[in-house]
């Protein structure tokens, strides 16, 4: 390996990554409500003690970004993005440990955001750190930016930054969980969408013993409802380009569907088609009243290739064509996105995963789950990857992260960031 001793020498900082890690866990960065000022602080200081250059950007209260850069000379610019907000914790019965105190224990860490994403953005820290410390002749910068409110849509984090001209680079890589000892090793390079639907509909009261004297609101989403979910059986025609990514992430998902005992078609499937999810539903008084207003909240998957516009106009023309009143219906859209599976940056973090884990083979795949890679993606033109530590407990009681497999991702990220910037 050509930066082998660079590499190697990140081993060196296994203990500071996993106390890096633990400090992190133990700020309560919950979103909602996402205020994430001690956190962000704590990470501008790390930073400005190692001599990096450091800003701060609050569009809202709270909602504190941290942009830290390692500079020398001119050259490229490689950026890192990764967000420090996490979801709630939960029920704490359901936890074996305290969710907020990093808990270091048969060599994993446990604690909320361990693996959604404060493994991360640690291992990012510290490979920073490690590259600012040694003599190595490499020019231009390394970008990386520490976000508040990813986990509910970026406005005020990611957005914010690459609509201002603050996140640049002429790569990126997005530190959310895509390897590790469990899943195996890939690369994310497409994503799917989210077309985030409410629908409301308005009925008339009337007393339950004589229901035909009111109109049943909640009767009323029911029917829309099963409308939207009717768009699941819909078969879509996606660019050639987005059918050679599922493609090749198949062998990636069928370890992980053999892992769970799952079809092993059961991912190909939901690359497939649209996924809908009615996730929320809200309505009515009383047994004995017939309600007059219900709402729901819809969480539907759009593919790569696909227009949410689109997709919104025909489920609008399909509440039309039924006739139901009272309906309204509104949405909040994350674009799918996607980087070509041929493309210089993707080809040259393949070849760094593959010279660090010894991997034969690297899989490039397609994830079900949207990041903040569509704001650099699809705003800036970046081209982008998706790879961190991760596994399946992300959102889950007892979130936990391996050890090991940070240090294995610190090394990744030093020698995708020397091969890009020398």
């Amino acid at each position: 390996m050509k930066f082998g001793k660079i590499v190697s020498g990140i081993e060196n900082k296994r203990d500071e990554m996993v106390k890096l890690c633990c400090d992190l866990i133990g700020f309560r960065s919950e979103n909602p409500p996402a205020d994430v000022t001690d956190i962000a602080y704590f990470i501008r200081d790390y930073f400005r003690e190692r001599g990096f250059k450091v800003s701060t950007y609050e569009p809202k209260k709270g909602k504190v970004n941290v942009s830290a850069r390692l500079e020398k000379g001119e050259g490229k610019r490689l950026l890192w993005n990764g967000h420090v907000d996490v979801v709630p914790a939960g029920r704490r019965e359901n936890w074996s440990t305290d969710p907020f105190v990093g808990v270091v224990r048969d060599g994993k860490i446990f604690g909320r955001g361990a693996a959604d994403m404060k493994s991360g953005v640690a291992v990012a820290m510290v490979m920073a750190s490690h590259l600012s410390e040694i003599d190595a002749d490499f020019s231009g910068s390394i970008q990386l930016d520490f976000v508040p409110d990813e986990e509910t849509g970026g406005n005020h984090g990611t957005k914010y930054l690459v609509e201002r001209g603050i996140s640049v680079g002429d790569a990126c890589i997005v530190g959310e969980g895509t390897s590790s000892r469990t899943w195996g090793i890939a690369v994310r390079i497409a994503e799917k969408g989210i077309l985030d639907l409410e629908i409301s509909a308005l009925g008339k009261t009337s007393h339950a013993s004589v229901p035909f004297l009111g109109e049943n609101a909640i009767d009323k989403l029911i029917k829309v409802l099963s409308i939207v979910k009717e768009m699941e059986n819909r078969e879509i025609e996606l660019p050639p380009i987005v059918r050679k990514i599922i493609d090749q992430s198949m062998p990636y998902y069928e370890r992980i569907s053999k892992n769970y005992g799952l079809p092993v078609d059961i991912f190909r499937q939901l690359f497939s088609k649209m996924t809908v999810n009615v996730g929320v539903i809200k309505g009515g008084v009383k047994t004995n009243v017939v309600p007059d207003y219900a709402e729901a909240k819809v969480d539907i998957r759009l593919l790569p290739g696909q227009n949410p516009e689109m997709v919104y106009s025909e489920i609008e023309k399909k509440v039309h064509e039924s006739g139901i009143r009272g309906i309204g219906l509104d949405k909040n859209v994350a674009l799918p996105s996607y980087e070509n599976p041929e493309g210089a940056f993707v080809s040259l973090v393949k070849r760094c995963v593959a010279e660090v884990t010894g991997a034969e083979q690297v899989n490039t795949i397609i994830g079900s789950g949207a990041t903040d890679a569509r704001y650099i993606r699809g705003l800036r033109g970046i081209p982008t990857v998706i790879l961190g530590p991760g596994n399946q407990s992300s959102h889950s009681a007892n979130e936990y992260v391996d050890i090991e497999d940070m240090v294995v991702m610190s090394k990744i990220y030093t020698l995708i960031a020397l091969e890009f910037l020398f």
